[in-house]
């Protein structure tokens, strides 16, 4: 991807905002006006498992370091195991330690749990990944679950211009963003993440918290079941593990549109063949489509909860009467198991169907269009960076004046 047109001065894109994403799993990061973000990296930080191994370096830790020992990171220029270990590492450099690493997720389910870690990934990423001079740089921070508690939207503002000195902060909700990146302001986005699903009805883009709902069952659990139907069948991934069983599901895995059909009309010439680094090959059957299964049935993997055409008619059923159609003719997929092949079909079955089972006769005369945009882990990022674009962008955002008159819970006044 290329980089950045460089400001003479810092480095930073000239004259945009930066916009950031910092997700469960991933973090997402780039400029105003671009297309793709120009960093995608995870959104972990570790740091050194003892202090003796901070001081000595990891070669002589006695810790198992096979991870890391004699090579260099390609994307950050990772240290050799004979150098001293840093205090804190963030990112592809934390993942590419972890075997001498503590390492953790400043975010969990869409929520940062941990300030410290975050500000360790945000600095890590807006003034080291992006190059940004933050006194000169507004900054848009995307704000993943609608039901983000009140102290943390006012952590996130003190953090951008107490720590970083920002001269312009927006704080975006994402289902908007998603629904912005599509060219649409009235909708319902359904965001398939890692580790949770959310449908959030938005409306003039305005996200509908009253009604939105989410529920702890996210596309990292159909990789785990594969890993299961796989250890059934007799195969062991050992060394390989869940990384490479997400790389099967995103190369091979499709959602079928009968499931019980596709079960017995299921032959030998749909079978793939995944090759792992090392070369050896493991056929994949009918786990094409088992595996993500549970987005519709949890319970195959022992959830009882809702499947998403249930969930999404729930969270419907929560608005206005006047509201739902528009808002069942504007359904949005995202996140990253949103590009899953037959999805969009089955999802748009799946909900006439559960519509058509409901006692209100008005609803089951509502109509659904389903649509999932390529790209889907990327739409709430593509979204802030139209909206960071937008000639009306810096009226929107807190500026530093505001924000040293009325404090970060002018956060609420201006980003909702």
């Amino acid at each position: 991807m290329a980089a950045a047109s460089p400001n003479s001065d810092t480095g930073c894109e000239s004259r945009s905002a930066a916009v950031i994403e910092f997700g469960s799993h991933t973090t997402r990061a780039g400029f105003a006006g671009k297309e793709h973000p120009q960093l995608i990296m995870p959104s972990v930080v570790g740091r050194p498992r003892t202090p003796e191994m901070q001081a000595t370096g990891p070669e002589n830790s006695g810790a198992d370091n096979s991870e890391v020992k004699g090579s260099k990171s390609s994307k950050t220029g990772g240290e050799s195991s004979s150098e001293k270990v840093k205090e804190v590492y963030a990112g592809d450099e934390a993942m590419s330690r972890r075997g001498v690493l503590r390492v953790k997720y400043p975010v969990q389910w869409g929520i940062v749990t941990n300030w410290d870690d975050l500000e360790v990934l945000w600095r890590d990423v807006f003034e080291k990944k992006l190059a940004c001079d933050t006194e000169q740089t507004p900054l848009v921070l995307v704000e993943g679950d609608v039901g983000n508690p009140k102290m943390n939207r006012e952590k996130a503002t003190q953090v951008a211009f107490e720590t970083f000195n920002v001269p312009a902060f927006y704080l975006a909700r994402s289902p908007s963003l998603v629904l912005g990146a599509t060219s649409r302001t009235t909708g319902l986005v359904v965001d398939i993440g890692g580790s949770v699903v959310r449908a959030v009805p938005v409306y003039e883009g305005h996200c509908l918290t009253h009604a939105a709902g989410s529920y702890p069952f996210g596309s990292r659990y159909c990789t785990d079941y594969l890993l299961k139907l796989l250890v059934e069948k007799g195969v062991a991934l050992a060394p390989y593990g869940a990384k490479e069983a997400g790389e099967m599901i995103k190369k091979f895995a499709y959602i079928a549109q009968d499931f019980e059909q596709e079960k017995a009309t299921f032959d030998v010439s749909q079978v793939k063949e995944y090759e792992f680094p090392d070369g050896q090959t493991i056929p994949l059957g009918p786990e094409r489509f088992q595996c993500v299964e549970p987005l519709f049935k949890p319970n195959l993997f022992g959830f009882e909860v809702l499947g998403l055409a249930e969930h999404a008619v729930n969270t419907v059923e929560r608005c206005d009467p006047d509201l739902r159609q528009t808002l069942l003719s504007n359904v949005v997929l995202a996140g990253g198991a949103s590009s899953l092949p037959g999805l969009a079909s089955r999802f748009q079955q799946e909900m006439e169907r559960e519509l058509g089972a409901q006692g209100d006769p008005d609803l089951r005369k509502l109509h659904v269009q389903v649509l999932a945009p390529p790209g889907g882990d990327l739409l709430a990022w593509k979204g802030a960076s139209l909206l960071a674009s937008s000639s009306s962008f810096l009226k929107m955002c807190i500026s530093l004046d505001d924000y040293n008159e009325y404090g970060p819970t002018l956060v609420y006044r201006k980003c909702f």
